[in-house]
């Protein structure tokens, strides 16, 4: 069921340009939320979600696969082995950084628009990894109050 609404939140940039673009970004939280409840789950949520990107929008595969996906991951996974909030976000953000600048350097696709060079650069490196940080933190920040939600939620239930 999360891999299947990470899927649908992911492919929404496809299907509705504009605001579709706005929800992409919520296919993170299914997978953080997989990954919370045991890693092998979250492990699951992302190689499903990745199989049904494959077959209802395999445009997504790349940047699910390397950016939202390894961000969902990079969280849960955190959350299950450090205490901090600052070093969940270290571990996160240095995935999501490591997504993106794999897509950059590595495939030489410019998933930063045309403007950013596909070639090593030292202070792309530096945006990139500020960036991942910040947006790692945003993140952390919205999943450790969902999942505490959740288990408000759950323990009313």
């Amino acid at each position: 069921m999360m891999s299947t609404l990470a899927a649908l939140l992911q492919s929404a940039g496809g299907f509705f340009p504009g605001i579709g673009y706005v929800i992409s970004p919520l296919a993170t939280l299914p997978v953080v939320i997989s990954s919370r409840l045991s890693i092998r789950y979250g492990v699951m949520c992302y190689g499903l979600t990745t199989v049904l990107l494959l077959l209802i929008q395999p445009a997504e595969i790349i940047i699910f696969t390397m950016t939202t996906g390894w961000l969902g991951l990079g969280i849960g996974m955190a959350m299950h082995w450090f205490n901090r909030k600052i070093t969940i976000v270290l571990f996160s953000g240095g995935c999501l950084a490591a997504g993106i600048l794999l897509i950059l350097w590595g495939l030489h696709f410019p998933v930063l628009g045309p403007q950013v060079p596909v070639r090593f650069d030292y202070r792309v490196m530096i945006l990139v990894m500020g960036f991942s940080f910040i947006y790692s933190w945003i993140w952390v920040t919205f999943s450790l109050f969902m999942v505490h939600r959740i288990r408000q939620l759950w323990s009313q239930g």
